[in-house]
Parts: structure tokens; C-alpha cells; sequence
């Protein structure tokens, strides 16, 4: 950077840089602003200014009890106050306030399911591509929130109902077929779709025994003591 827009290669910065949806955090309001300082000037001497006026700011704060809450706040960046997100902090698709996941899920799932269905009945595209969609467009917002929040059998079972609707409009099933043979795998004679309940249990367990390896000793230090901890119940 300090040799100006171009490189050695002659092609300017701004022609290969991108950046989208960027956070940026700190563990003060004030190293957070510092910053976001950095990296809004940087942007701008890479050509790809940050935009301030879309810029917004949460504040944690762990609790005692372990859980995670928003607080009030004052935050700028390059001089400028920022506003504060109304949003459940959200970081790849996971809520950082566990009690609100299951609503937040609940509504952008089934939004997106009529979506799907309509993009279905629009296009008419072939099965495999159907089937794509359906994983790539639906399943995976379940997928990324699973990764890092554990979730009831109640959500994910509800979120099933949809799932088996839109399974059985694409492969042409009889509505009374019965949802195990939907769920067995096709070598064991079943039409292998996708079972929430297990898949979301799996990539929650997939998540977890991958932090336990993550380059953070605090992470690593808190899920081993979570290893610890005999669970209370089925659902927690």
C-alpha cells in the first residue's frame, strides 16, 4: 500500500480488492472505534471507501449467568457517531442470544420457503437442480445456525413440516407416504431427504468438537470445561 494504487504487477489495488459485510471488533467500545478508524481509512486509500451512513454498532457484555445481552452505548468512527443496530447480534448466521433463536430462524425459514416454492412453480427447473436449491437456499440458513447454537427438537421438528412439503412436491410423492420412508436413505430404500432434527444435532456436535481444536486457548479452555458439565436435559 505504501507504494501507491499500483503494484508491482502494474494492476491497480482497487481492480483485485473486495470487501463486503465486513465487522470489526474490539473489547471496548473504544478499541472497537479505533478500529474501525483503520480499517475505514484503509478502505479508502484501496479505493473502496466504507460507507458510514450504513455502518451500525452492537455492545456485549457477558453476564453473570453466562448469557450474552446487548448495552447501551456511545461509538464513532473517523470522527463520525455510528448508530446503534436494533438487530440480535448476529456473526455467520449464528445469534449470539440463544433465546431468540428459534423465532428468528423460525420466520427467515418458512419466508424463504414460500420463496423457494414460488421460484419452483416460476421456473419449473429440473430435479437435481430443484434439489440444489432446496439445500443450498433453505437448509443451509438451519445448517449455519446448528454450527453454533443447539437446537430444541420442538424447532427443528416444526421446521420439518415445510421440508417434507416441498420434498414430496418434487419427487412427486403421495401426500399420505409415510415421513420415514422419506428419511431412509436411498440405499436402504427410503427417498433420502433431509431429516432436521438429526442434521441439526450432528452439525451442532460437528461445530463443537471442531472449536475444540480452534486457535484460541480461551474457546478451547471454555468447551473443555462445558465437556465437564452433565446437561440438565434433553434440549439444553
Amino acid at each position: 500500500l505504501g507504494e501507491g494504487w499500483w503494484l508491482r504487477s502494474g494492476v491497480p489495488l482497487f481492480e483485485f480488492t473486495f470487501s463486503d459485510d465486513r465487522r470489526w471488533f474490539g473489547r471496548t467500545a473504544a478499541e472497537a472505534s479505533r478500529v474501525a478508524t483503520i480499517a475505514h481509512v484503509l478502505s479508502g486509500d484501496a479505493c473502496a471507501p466504507s460507507n458510514k451512513a450504513k455502518m451500525a454498532y452492537t455492545i456485549l457484555r457477558l453476564q453473570p449467568d453466562g448469557a450474552v445481552r446487548r448495552v447501551p452505548g456511545v461509538l464513532d468512527v473517523h470522527g463520525t457517531p455510528v448508530s446503534a443496530s436494533d438487530e440480535v447480534p448476529v456473526i455467520v448466521g449464528i445469534t449470539l442470544e440463544p433465546l431468540s433463536v428459534s423465532s428468528v430462524l423460525f420466520t427467515k425459514f418458512m419466508k424463504r420457503s414460500r420463496t423457494l416454492r414460488s421460484f419452483v412453480r416460476r421456473f419449473q427447473p429440473n430435479l437435481l437442480l430443484a434439489l440444489r436449491a432446496v439445500m443450498a437456499y433453505l437448509i443451509a440458513i438451519l445448517d449455519s445456525v446448528a454450527k453454533g447454537s443447539a437446537l430444541p427438537h420442538s424447532v427443528s421438528e416444526t421446521l420439518q413440516v415445510p421440508v417434507n412439503d416441498i420434498f414430496r412436491s418434487l419427487l412427486l410423492l403421495p401426500r399420505d407416504l409415510a415421513v420415514d420412508i422419506m428419511h431412509t436413505p436411498i440405499s436402504y430404500g427410503g427417498w433420502g431427504s433431509v431429516w432436521l432434527p438429526v442434521r441439526s444435532e450432528l452439525n451442532f456436535l460437528s461445530g463443537f468438537l471442531s472449536a475444540l481444536d480452534c486457535r484460541s486457548v480461551l474457546t478451547r479452555s471454555v468447551l473443555r470445561e462445558q465437556l465437564r458439565c452433565p446437561l440438565p436435559g434433553r434440549n439444553d
